[in-house]
């Protein structure tokens, strides 16, 4: 049987919606079939939309995976988590 729901996975589709929350700021969702694998949102700066605010990544089973923050597109502090328990942070220096 997980043979099969292993298979049945590998059909799902990606894809990726973006949802306008005011002049700048878009609301970016990644599916995997009705799975979703990662909230994030980005900024429009001048003609570049960059990375802002938390951005979180999800395994199958909707647990998180990882969250990665970002301020004016630059990743400032990253966390790893491993059956909800948080495994490894990153800082940068500002």
């Amino acid at each position: 049987a997980a043979m099969l729901v292993g298979s049945m996975s590998l059909m799902a589709q990606e894809v990726t919606t973006y949802q306008q929350l005011d002049d700048n700021l878009v609301k970016v969702v990644k599916y995997n079939g009705e799975q979703i694998i990662e909230v994030g949102y980005v900024k429009k700066v001048g003609d570049k939309l960059k990375n802002t605010g938390t951005w979180k990544q999800y395994d199958n089973e909707g647990n998180i995976t990882l969250k990665v923050k970002y301020e004016n597109g630059l990743r400032t502090e990253t966390i790893a988590y491993q059956d909800n328990q948080v495994i490894k942070i990153y800082r940068k220096e500002k």
